[in-house]
């Protein structure tokens, strides 16, 4: 009797009955009352007032469904989806085309599931004895066992649920039971007349989320604290997918062009599209959650960035610049394998038409001296630049600017004593604000001292600077007229300096870019302003956000700081783990296909862009295990991807290890009694795609 009730979630051919349930269960439970009353006064049967209470049955039987059997699959990690496709696979002969069909999903999306249940020993591939160049699944000892256990506790609990049922009760349910049984029959045969029935199912588990709450339950975990650190007591990210039933029509036109299945057949439906909206104050605290849920979907994801619904924003090229939708990189041998593709390229309009440039959107203001640095450039044009600029960042050099990186630490620290003091504050009590005081005012003056700005420039430097950091998707049309003219002004002030090193150079790394030549090869103006604005931007954000994660992370794991004081020489490493458990950036984006491709059985259509997901990929568990803890000791924490991979891998990663390390070195042999001035809890993350903390008040 329970298997009526639980497995028309899981089985296909109730999944026109599953789909009603997930896109009108907020409709029919909010009507279904009244429609029961309007029946019996008008002296009808109760019809439609049955058949909505019924459907609105089905949300309560998944929700308890989707909680019970990731409860009892947690020893193998075995999630509602891979139940729910062991279930299908073990009915028949099934290939994973024909689970994709069956769902209307991508077979990217089924590769996923079926990878992960063959790499831990229940399933595997068979080949189609009519058919040799299909693939067939078929459970293993160990999936029969893995299915039959969790049955048994679903079966274990509606049995003594139903157990208090008098026997009045039991017989109704009975003859309700056979009652649905041949409903559904005749609605599945009607269905099947009429062809519908491979259209209309849906995959039995995907969740639809949106901002408001969860149509299919809810998440994991809702008693976190809102904008958490997502350390300890995170909830799941709302991520809102788009509507199948509202994708019908483009649906069917969209058929004849699908890309080919690879393991036969025609792709059911494009995918799906994910709206991530990292303007929301919660995405940074609930993203590695959102990650897993990309990950575990497939190797890939269709991903659109949004940010605020007002018309300034919309209009804006900032807002339209970050709008188009991205082919999102979740595993970490993929990102690993996207990163060191050459086709694709970072500079975005290379493979546009002079038409096509024209209608492209504005770049944002704040990006366009960007767009002629490294990060924007593809060979030769960046080998050019790279190969001239690299002598300056290598680990020998940035190993001997130790000396100088310390005393700018001390005399920061010095700083901060001095301002306690003159509060009346005493050690081991005295307030320090971690990000103000130390994290960003540190690397700006490790990076004027690089590039030689005079000192008593350095002021007006730190203040244009602060307001070319602001990543707040929340400005005007483009940015604050405030902002626009510190870019005027900034780029004039270089444009004087370097008029300056050229008449007298120095021994800083300016008047070394200005004069360098190899091979005939020189740095244009404009490519060295480029520079340093990368510097200032990239090079910047990337410390001040290490140092304050490596902080909390310390601080709010207390057994790896342990470690960390018992033995100095694992500051290297916990810089390491800290760049893999919250890297600064969590992804990197704008890489377009320079032609039509494949990542992990995902088309890339010519044109397409791409997205690696960073931090998706350093939490991958195929990668690294145990990946959402922190541990100072992991062996392969350095195989992080935070700086990216390939020719355009973070050009400074050198001078941010170095910082770190000594930032973290010196806070905790000065400070041996470092703690967090608030609770865990109350620790808010920045925003946008960066990862760093607003605020991190300290007690020394």
């Amino acid at each position: 009797m329970w298997r009526v009730i639980a497995f028309p979630v899981a089985r296909a051919r109730h999944e026109p009955f599953t789909r009603s349930m997930f896109y009108h269960t907020n409709d029919m439970m909010t009507t279904s009352k009244r429609d029961a009353e309007d029946d019996t006064m008008s002296g009808r049967p109760c019809g439609v007032g049955q058949a909505r209470e019924v459907l609105a049955l089905v949300p309560a039987i998944r929700h308890w469904m989707v909680g019970r059997v990731e409860r009892a699959g947690a020893e193998l990690d075995l999630s509602f989806r891979q139940y729910a496709a062991l279930r299908a696979i073990r009915e028949g002969a099934i290939s994973p085309g024909d689970l994709a069909r069956r769902w209307s999903v991508t077979p990217a999306v089924i590769t996923g599931i079926v990878d992960r249940l063959e790499r831990r020993g229940l399933v595997r591939r068979e080949v189609d004895p009519r058919d040799r160049r299909r693939q067939l699944l078929a459970l293993t000892g160990a999936g029969i066992a893995a299915s039959d256990g969790i049955e048994r506790l679903l079966a274990r609990d509606l049995t003594a649920q139903l157990a208090a049922a008098t026997l009045e009760e039991q017989i109704a349910l009975d003859r309700a039971l056979a009652l649905l049984r041949r409903t559904f029959a005749a609605l599945e045969e009607r269905a099947a007349e009429e062809g519908a029935s491979a259209r209309s199912s849906r995959d039995p588990s995907i969740i639809r989320v949106t901002g408001r709450g969860c149509a299919g339950g809810p998440t994991r975990s809702e008693d976190s604290a809102a904008g958490g650190t997502g350390g300890k007591k995170t909830t799941r990210h709302r991520v809102q997918g788009v509507d199948p039933m509202e994708q019908t029509t483009q649906t069917a036109r969209d058929e004849t062009e699908a890309p080919a299945n690879p393991y036969g057949g025609e792709v059911g439906q494009p995918l799906p599209v994910v709206e991530l909206d990292v303007s929301d104050p919660d995405f940074m605290a609930n993203a590695y959650e959102t990650y897993a849920e990309l990950r575990d979907e497939g190797p890939v994801a269709l991903v659109r960035f949004s940010g605020p619904r007002d018309e300034a924003a919309e209009e804006s090229p900032r807002a339209a610049f970050f709008r188009r939708e991205s082919y999102f990189v979740t595993r970490y041998d993929d990102v690993v394998a996207a990163l060191l593709d050459p086709r694709f390229s970072s500079d975005f309009q290379a493979q546009l038409t002079p038409e096509q440039r024209a209608q492209a959107p504005e770049t944002p203001e704040e990006f366009r001296l960007l767009a002629h640095s490294i990060i924007s450039l593809d060979p030769p044009d960046h080998t050019r630049i790279r190969k001239l600029v690299q002598p300056s960042f290598t680990g020998s050099g940035m190993e001997k600017m130790r000396g100088s990186i310390q005393r700018t630490i001390d005399q920061l620290l010095d700083r901060a004593e001095e301002e306690a003091a003159a509060r009346g504050e005493e050690a081991p009590n005295r307030r320090m604000n971690l990000v103000r005081q130390l994290a960003y005012p540190f690397p700006v003056t490790v990076i004027s001292d690089m590039l030689g700005i005079p000192r008593e420039d350095r002021e007006q430097i730190r203040h244009w600077t602060e307001n070319l950091l602001i990543v707040d998707n929340r400005r005007d049309k483009a940015m604050a007229e405030e902002v626009r003219q510190g870019l005027l002004d900034f780029t004039a002030y270089l444009t004087d300096l370097f008029k300056r090193k050229r008449r007298e150079p120095g021994d800083d790394m300016i008047s070394r870019m200005l004069q360098i030549e190899e091979g005939g090869d020189v740095l244009t103006e404009e490519e060295v302003l480029a520079t340093v604005f990368l510097m200032y931007l990239a090079g910047h954000v990337t410390t001040v956000n290490l140092v304050g994660s490596a902080v909390v992370a310390l601080l709010t794991h207390p057994e790896q700081l342990a470690k960390l004081k018992a033995d100095p020489s694992l500051t290297k490493n916990a810089v390491e783990e800290t760049l893999r458990y919250w890297g600064p950036v969590d992804f990197v984006g704008r890489r377009t296909a320079i032609e039509s491709l494949e990542i992990a059985g995902t088309p890339i259509p010519k044109g397409g862009q791409m997205t690696a997901g960073l931090a998706s990929a350093n939490h991958d568990p195929e990668k690294f295990a145990n990946p959402d803890a922190y541990d100072i000791t992991r062996p392969d924490a350095n195989r992080h991807v935070a700086f990216g991979r390939g020719i355009h891998v973070c050009l400074g990663a050198p001078l941010a290890r170095i910082e770190g390390q000594i930032a973290l070195d010196t806070l905790f042999r000065r400070y041996p009694d470092l703690r967090l001035a608030v609770p865990e809890e109350e620790l808010r993350w920045s925003g946008s795609f960066l990862r760093g903390f607003r605020e991190v008040p300290l007690l020394f």
